[in-house]
């Protein structure tokens, strides 16, 4: 435990150290209003799922719980039955999970075959194009500009830069 002490002592020292916590502090100050679009991106796409698609996945469990779940990688098989838009916290999380990109074919194809419309790829490739693509990159650019801004202005003026790095050190060991 003391030799993890002695190594986090001298990070305060190293400049790009300095660099890397000083954009993460800008991403937190700086981030509170693209979290908040984002918010409000699931906020409207969960709503709007739980009024296309409540109880649609109840009917298909219904459906198919007699038939045999032996084909690979189908939502039955997989049994994502949680993963619904029966209420607010289960859409999120099928969102979320669509967001970061795990097995969003089983999701489309699921609520397709349990609505019986090819319409409702749409609801899942909307959400991919403005969440996934468009906001997950912003955030990454975002992200990216802050770290250029910072290791930019350290070049420039060789100064540090999280100014108050060993106050914030003091007060954290006191």
């Amino acid at each position: 435990m003391l030799f993890i002490y002695r190594l986090v002592r001298f990070l305060p020292a190293s400049k790009n150290i300095q660099i890397v916590v000083g954009t993460v502090i800008d991403e937190i100050r700086n981030g509170g209003a693209f979290f908040g679009v984002l918010f409000s991106f699931y906020y409207a796409y969960s709503i709007l799922g739980m009024e296309l698609f409540r109880g649609t996945i109840d009917n298909l469990y219904i459906r198919h719980s007699q038939r045999n779940k032996s084909d690979c990688g189908t939502y039955e098989q997989l049994e994502y039955w949680p993963n619904n838009f029966n209420d607010f916290f289960s859409s999120i999380v099928t969102l979320y999970n669509i967001m970061i990109v795990n097995q969003w074919f089983v999701f489309v194809n699921g609520f397709r075959s349990a609505t019986n419309s090819r319409w409702s790829e749409l609801y899942f490739i909307f959400w991919y194009l403005f969440v996934t693509t468009l906001g997950l990159n912003i955030c990454l650019a975002l992200s990216g500009d802050i770290h250029d801004a910072k290791k930019k202005r350290a070049n420039e003026h060789e100064e540090l830069i999280v100014s108050n790095m060993f106050d914030i050190y003091r007060y954290v060991l006191n």
